[in-house]
């Protein structure tokens, strides 16, 4: 059964999967699912026993034995590609590919994003600072004049910021003083005991 899953899952290599899938080849099978190829390794020891089960598909040429590459390693490959996720999943989502389709979740696929778009953000921001550091003139009064430029623009910035704030404050204020006043003109809110 995990075999059969694994084959749905890889369905891109295959045209088909079938379940449960008898180990002798049955000609009335193979017709009665319009399979024309199959793909296996070759007959296991057992089978030779029997004679060759597959004999009929390959005297009508379909049949392939699947062989293993030297040196490829479908554990590796798998190992390689979890270790390497998210760049996966990044790489799909930005060809297109839905996250349901790669069987994550909006969140997840929203969270890889988001840490691969910081990733890159922060490598452009290294990068950027290598290249103002690596030029060929010394950085010198024009690099401390820029700094303080820039220090000046946040103070400012922050002190408008201030100012506004301040102001928004007072204008809320003021229209809710006249009430307070005359609520507390009237007795409202007068602790006992107090003039």
């Amino acid at each position: 059964q995990q075999q059969q899953q694994q084959q749905r899952v890889c369905g891109c290599w295959c045209c088909a999967a079938h379940d449960a899938e008898p180990y002798s080849a049955v000609q009335k099978c193979k017709e009665k699912k319009k399979d024309d190829r199959k793909r296996r390794k070759n007959s296991s020891p057992a089978e030779a026993e029997s004679g060759d089960i597959y004999g009929w598909l390959k005297s009508s040429n379909k049949f392939r034995a699947t062989v293993r590459t030297q040196g490829v390693s479908t554990t590796d490959i798998i190992v390689r590609i979890l270790q390497n996720y998210e760049d996966y999943v990044d790489r799909s989502l930005s060809r297109g590919v839905k996250p349901k389709d790669m069987n994550i979740g909006y969140t997840k696929a929203n969270a890889i994003k988001m840490k691969k778009n910081m990733q890159r953000w922060g490598e452009k921001v290294s990068d950027e600072l290598t290249k103002v550091t690596l030029t060929d003139r010394p950085l010198g009064v024009h690099f401390d004049e820029s700094v303080e430029k820039l220090r000046n623009s946040i103070h400012q910035t922050y002190d408008n910021w201030r100012g506004r704030s301040h102001r928004l404050l007072r204008g809320f204020a003021s229209k809710f003083e006249p009430m307070v006043r005359s609520a507390c003109s009237r007795g409202v809110g007068k602790v006992p005991g107090q003039p």
